[in-house]
């Protein structure tokens, strides 16, 4: 018998809207600054909404409380992340997240895959406080 824990109602029911960019080449060809994030060719401008994926899941400041949770869930190691995300989508490091609820863009960094015995991944965002949205404020 195998354990399986589907996450899926508890991401919809503590979900806010987010718009996700995935990014095809997190470590490959040349690199362009925008918006604060290194980003290929490919995303030579800040995301387009219209290419966006929507999805409703859950997205926490780190603090003290959710540093420590990280650090179990990451074995131990040190982060410098400002939100985790909790989603049931795979993405690479360098995806860009648009979460208007925190203010801005932001770049996952690290991530935590429990797939072998859930549907869960935890992301690590790091946000660029100098390209920050100032509608959300």
């Amino acid at each position: 018998m195998s354990f399986y824990m589907d996450v899926t109602s508890m991401l919809d029911d503590y979900g806010v809207d987010i718009e996700v960019w995935k990014s095809d080449k997190p470590h490959t060809g040349k690199k362009k600054l925008v918006g604060g994030f290194y980003l290929s060719d490919e995303q030579s401008a800040l995301p387009d909404e219209k290419t966006a994926e929507k999805r409703h899941e859950p997205v926490v400041p780190v603090n003290q409380l959710t540093s420590q949770m990280m650090q179990i869930l990451t074995g131990g190691s040190q982060t410098n992340a400002d939100l985790m995300w909790l989603s049931s989508g795979v993405y690479p490091v360098n995806t860009v997240v648009k979460v208007p609820t925190q203010g801005g863009y932001f770049r996952v960094t690290n991530f935590s895959n429990y797939q072998d015995y859930s549907n869960l991944i935890i992301y690590e965002l790091k946000g660029d406080d100098e390209h920050q949205d100032a509608s959300a404020t």
